[in-house]
């Protein structure tokens, strides 16, 4: 199971006041962290708003040396904010964060020169005012009383702590194969084999056949087996599948 809404209070989804509604989101999501759930378990355009606010706190109060110097090591969260900002069209922002990575300039004063105009943009793209448009106008937005969003917490807390085989089996050869995984995207039910799934990383799409006490991950669109993982955890990887996937 996993989740698939966006779980908000009531009170925040009729305040005036904008960030509250993003806060009642990222309050559920931290309540999820809190209990150990792993991200992939969670509604992915959930863990977006979260991000996006993550960066605007991190922008506001660290700048964009301190950002690109603690984010460049961690794919999965600078795939869930870029992810975020296209979703809720910040275009100016999408483009200043990658120019902050893309840039070989990576002086202090290059770095200030661009807090600054990150702070004169949100005059003109207030990440703010388009999270909380995005947000509150989203179909898989639930706002709930106090008691039901504690309740539909705790059920949440329970139903995604159950490990799943599955999961566990894509991401060993995700580690193998030296991509970040970030969740499942579907089943396949009708599939001969024992397990078939059909997964994403941060590079791309790829898919997982188990048969025989062997599960093999396949790159989704040229179907080159990349890694396979036996039985008895050996690993085998595929290095010419691999030097194809790069550079497709």
């Amino acid at each position: 199971m996993v989740s698939n809404k966006i779980f908000v209070s009531e009170q925040s989804f009729a305040s005036a006041n904008k960030y509250e509604l993003i806060y009642s989101n990222i309050h559920c999501i931290n309540q999820l962290f809190h209990a150990n759930i792993d991200d992939d378990r969670i509604y992915e355009e959930a863990l977006m708003s979260y991000y996006i606010d993550s960066y605007l706190a991190q922008i506001i109060f660290a700048g964009f040396a301190t950002f690109v110097k603690e984010s460049s090591s961690r794919p999965k969260y600078l795939y869930y904010i870029r992810q975020g900002l296209k979703a809720i069209q910040a275009t100016k922002n999408l483009r200043l964060l990658d120019e902050a990575f893309a840039s070989e300039d990576k002086s202090s004063i290059h770095f200030r020169k661009m807090d600054k105009n990150f702070e004169t943009l949100q005059a003109e793209e207030s990440l703010v005012s388009l999270h909380y448009t995005w947000l509150i106008n989203h179909p898989r937005l639930e706002p709930l009383s106090d008691s039901e969003l504690e309740h539909q917490l705790e059920r949440l807390k329970y139903e995604l702590a159950t490990p799943q085989r599955h999961i566990s089996l894509i991401k060993k050869l995700c580690q193998e194969a030296q991509e970040t995984y970030l969740r499942v995207t579907a089943g396949d039910p009708n599939n001969p084999y024992q397990n078939a799934w059909h997964f994403k990383t941060t590079s791309g799409y790829y898919y997982m056949i188990e048969k025989e006490g062997t599960a093999d991950m396949f790159h989704s669109q040229t179907k080159e087996k990349v890694t396979e993982l036996n039985s008895k955890k050996r690993v085998t990887k595929y290095p010419n599948a691999l030097l194809k996937r790069s550079s497709a």
